[in-house]
């Protein structure tokens, strides 16, 4: 039940966070955009600070297996920062 509820509030959260600057990004201001961008991630770090302790708390296992897991899982996130950076210097490149 609680990886139920918690793959519920990730994929919440995950759905408005693409959602919201889209929807809020397309009719102001570059400034405004930055501002609204500001308020809505400081309320999100407050949001996951207040809520820090609710996530389990594991000691860290430094093995070699473990170093080489989580740079296979960095590395595919590469095509994502990729097509990110892509997008930035359009929208960038856009606005000018």
């Amino acid at each position: 039940m609680a990886e139920a509820q918690q793959q519920f509030w990730w994929r919440t959260a995950w759905f408005l966070g693409a959602l919201v600057p889209t929807i809020i990004s397309s009719g102001l201001s570059m400034e405004l955009t930055v501002r609204v961008s500001s308020i809505i991630t400081g309320a999100a770090s407050l949001l996951f600070l207040l809520g820090n302790g609710c996530y389990k708390k594991e000691s860290p296992q430094r093995n070699f297996r473990s170093g080489m897991t989580n740079w296979r899982s960095l590395s595919r996130l590469v095509p994502v920062w990729m097509a990110f950076l892509i997008y930035c210097l359009v929208e960038a490149a856009h606005k000018s």
